[in-house]
């Protein structure tokens, strides 16, 4: 019940990664700045029933804190091509992206997110 920040490196989030992941997708995390990059080869079929793999290399860019219950997506680069801003209202398994964010927000008591210094930033809710 208390406010509660962490602050995790690239490394620690690449532990992780490593950690709880499944052996058949790879997933590797870097940070400069404000900026984070994930690298990722997922299979399709965890997601889409489908054959083959994603293979991405995702860029992410906040500028400051940033509300998990209304996140401002300053930059997201997919495979080098810029994601649409409005891609948190895009539909998976009929539901916005944005509600899965809400979901993992309420049972996991992130309030706040950034990334700073090369260093991704997590506050717990306050309210």
């Amino acid at each position: 019940g208390q406010q509660a920040e962490i602050e995790l490196t690239a490394d620690d989030v690449n532990s992780l990664i490593a950690a709880n992941r499944d052996k058949r997708w790879k997933a590797f995390v870097s940070m400069e700045e404000n900026r984070l990059r994930l690298q990722t080869s997922v299979p399709l079929g965890e997601f889409l029933g489908r054959s083959g793999y994603f293979n991405g290399d995702i860029m992410i860019q906040l500028n400051g804190a940033q509300s998990l219950e209304h996140p401002q997506l300053n930059r997201i680069v997919v495979n080098s091509k810029p994601v649409p801003r409005d891609l948190l209202n895009w539909k998976y398994r009929s539901r916005r992206l944005r509600d899965y964010i809400a979901e993992y927000r309420n049972s996991s008591d992130i309030g706040k997110i950034e990334i700073r210094d090369g260093k991704l930033i997590l506050r717990s809710r306050t309210d």
